[in-house]
């Protein structure tokens, strides 16, 4: 996570680059363990709520991400570390708040 500005707080890209992010690590055969950590002195703010999360799910015919389509739309790209063959290590350095 790197908003170290606003602690890790999530938006739609910063959502949206973690899940390539958790799929790329999925493709690559080399990869052995992923490790997340969050830029600066907080792991995560939870949701930023002075931006848009969520927004795109209410405009008309624009590209819905699957975790997007649920009520668990924040949590979606968190999630699919569950779906890695691989360890997963959380590097928490600092609050982890909310969706964090």
């Amino acid at each position: 996570l790197n908003r170290p500005d606003n602690r890790n707080s999530m938006t739609p890209d910063l959502l949206e680059a973690f899940a390539r992010c958790v799929k790329r690590c999925g493709a690559e055969e080399g990869v052995r363990c992923v490790v997340v950590t969050g830029r600066g002195n907080c792991f995560c703010a939870g949701a930023d709520f002075k931006g848009q999360l969520g927004a795109r799910n209410q405009r008309d015919g624009e590209y819905q991400s699957p975790w997007e389509k649920s009520r668990y739309n924040v949590y979606g790209p968190f999630l699919s570390l569950l779906e890695l063959r691989v360890p997963v290590v959380a590097a928490m350095n600092g609050h982890a708040v909310g969706g964090g």
